[in-house]
């Protein structure tokens, strides 16, 4: 972080970028949460702020925010790079689905990603819910 400080001539993405994780690294989540609300005022469908602040809002225990913010956020769903950005935001929601004990709809969430590119978090993430839904094996 300390090298990348010190490039010079950083456009004002850039140094928001840099502050943004900047702060997370410091675990100052309400700091890095203003950098990020600032860039989506400026960016309203920036993929990264909209996700970081999304991760911020939960960081500070404020899931209801973080499904806020998502849901306002297109799928651009026509690449392999739209794909991971649409993993990561159903991913985000769903955490915060959990955290509201909305499980159903957390289900229904994280069902929706192809099964091609579930990573163990999701496994794990549906047995909890299968467990406080009172399902069995």
């Amino acid at each position: 972080m300390q090298l990348i400080g010190k490039i010079p001539n950083k456009t004002a993405y850039e140094k928001a970028l840099y502050t943004n994780q900047q702060k997370m690294f410091q675990r100052k989540y309400h700091e890095a949460l203003q950098v990020s609300l600032k860039m989506i005022n400026d960016y309203p469908q920036d993929y990264y702020f909209n996700m970081m602040a999304s991760h911020e809002y939960k960081s500070l225990f404020m899931p209801e925010q973080s499904i806020a913010i998502l849901s306002q956020l297109e799928d651009p769903i026509r690449s392999d790079l739209g794909l991971m950005w649409h993993y990561f935001k159903t991913r985000n929601v769903a955490e915060s689905y959990i955290m509201l004990d909305k499980n159903e709809e957390a289900l229904k969430n994280l069902n929706s990603i192809p099964q091609e590119f579930q990573n163990r978090a999701i496994p794990v993430m549906l047995v909890n819910i299968f467990m406080k839904l009172g399902k069995s094996k």
